[in-house]
């Protein structure tokens, strides 16, 4: 008995084309155009002196603010969302008391 034989790519072979996640388009300018404007906050407080208050609430007005409104909108404003995976939304609000009731047990005990 023989076992299959490999092939070998030969330098005739084209390259197989590019993967993108979504689209070459989508990923140069969200993904990676992102990670530029990461970059480029970063730069503006290491270089320019920018204050890190000042990035942090352009990043969250600019950013992260339509990013979680996306998110919320997709997920508990829609009514299939909700009926389907409504114990994991509820379970996951249940997430943000963990805050409030770790400062009222250090209040509570001193």
């Amino acid at each position: 008995m023989s076992a299959p034989a490999l092939r070998l790519s030969s330098l005739d072979d084209d390259p197989p084309p590019p993967v993108w996640v979504i689209d070459r388009a989508n990923d140069l300018t969200f993904l990676i155009g992102g990670a530029l404007v990461a970059f480029a906050f970063l730069a503006a407080h290491v270089v320019l002196g920018v204050a890190a208050v000042t990035i942090y609430v352009v990043w969250v007005l600019a950013i992260d603010g339509p990013h979680v409104f996306a998110t919320i909108s997709r997920t508990y404003l829609d009514a299939p969302e909700r009926r389907s995976r409504a114990r994991l939304l509820r379970g996951s609000l249940a997430f943000f008391a963990l805050g409030p009731a770790t400062v009222g047990l250090a209040v509570l005990l001193g």
